[in-house]
């Protein structure tokens, strides 16, 4: 991770994309809360226990940026925290439907928290049919 910071104003690299902050207004306090994107896993997702599932979002600060790390909490209603920062995979999610909720804060204590629901369930098992074959009745003649 690359970090440049230039006076006056301050300018944000990271992975080649720059960033610079928007210039504060008064009126406003200046403070905007966290742009905050969820990528991974799919809102809706059911996935068998024990299966890995990749977590992973972005947050943007307007005034100063994206975020990561500390200022990205990940937690379950069932399970609690389940890890920080945008990027992370877990593989111990209980049974149960999960509403995941990533919450992001910026320097300024702004936050922002989006939720998507996760089902973690034993696969119901996919009907089968076995066909056992009918004898084929053979005419007898009685004398």
């Amino acid at each position: 991770m690359r970090l440049h910071l230039l006076l006056p104003a301050i300018l944000l690299s990271i992975a080649g994309t720059v960033w610079a902050p928007r210039p504060q207004t008064a009126s406003a306090g200046g403070n905007l809360p966290p742009i905050v994107t969820i990528l991974s896993p799919a809102d809706g997702a059911s996935v068998a226990p024990g299966a890995m599932i990749s977590f992973s979002a972005t947050a943007i600060d307007p005034e100063t940026g994206p975020l990561g790390g500390v200022f990205m909490f990940w937690a379950s209603n069932i399970q609690g925290g389940l890890g920080v920062g945008t990027a992370f995979s877990r593989n111990d999610l209980i049974t149960g439907t999960h509403i995941v909720t990533l919450r992001a804060t910026d320097p300024g204590g702004m936050q922002t928290a989006r939720s998507i629901t996760i089902t973690v369930c034993v696969p119901t098992a996919t009907p089968t049919a076995t066909l056992t074959p009918v004898p084929t009745a053979t005419p007898t003649r009685t004398p």
